[in-house]
């Protein structure tokens, strides 16, 4: 996962080229529970994978704080493994960075406790996933065509599918999981169908036989 100097310089290029174009500037965001929290600390970059000369970039600061991202969903929860849950939503969207086609997407840790997704096809919008100790946020920047929210609502709704796995993974005793719902929520047909019905493009049903 070690990268060349070259392509860190390369990554940070393209980072602060496309915060500009986005208008976002690390550490000011808001417009949800999650991201005004994290808006008032100042995280660094994680070494190793995700952190600078991984496999995630480094996250550059735009300075134009009055941009206001739009939420998509966010998922309240009793409690959740924050690193653990990071490294897995980050496997995850690292996986989808060539969906629909290679190169479609990039990921990006932004903090360590912010995910981007930036889509390189049709730089109209990007979205973030913000995870906080009772909260899972998604939001978006930019003004998103059609073509954006068809190929939006895909990556989403993979992480949907990941946020359940997490929470209701069979095989692990139900405190070491990586999420926790609350009591009222804690079925597979609440919190996480609710976030689905908002994408505007629905889930494609595997064929069952």
């Amino acid at each position: 996962f070690h990268q060349s100097s070259n392509n860190n310089n390369n990554n940070n290029h393209d980072n602060k080229r496309w915060n500009a174009h986005y208008g976002i500037r690390s550490g000011s965001v808001s417009g949800s529970r999650s991201s005004s929290q994290l808006s008032s600390s100042s995280k660094g970059g994680m070494g190793g994978l995700f952190g600078m000369g991984g496999l995630f970039g480094k996250k550059e600061e735009v300075e134009d704080p009055n941009v206001t991202p739009k939420l998509i969903f966010d998922i309240p929860v009793q409690s959740l493994k924050v690193g653990g849950l990071r490294f897995t939503l980050g496997l995850y969207l690292i996986g989808q960075q060539g969906t629909p086609t290679k190169g479609a997407w990039k990921a990006v840790q932004a903090e360590e406790d912010r995910l981007e997704m930036y889509y390189l096809t049709d730089p109209c919008a990007m979205f973030e996933v913000i995870i906080a100790d009772d909260l899972i946020s998604v939001n978006r920047y930019g003004v998103p065509s059609l073509p954006y929210l068809l190929q939006e609502s895909v990556v989403l709704h993979g992480l949907l599918d990941e946020l359940n796995a997490s929470a209701f993974a069979e095989d692990i005793e139900p405190p070491n999981r990586l999420i926790v719902f609350n009591e009222n929520n804690n079925n597979n047909n609440n919190v996480i169908d609710k976030a689905r019905e908002i994408l505007p493009a629905k889930k494609v049903q595997e064929d069952s036989s």
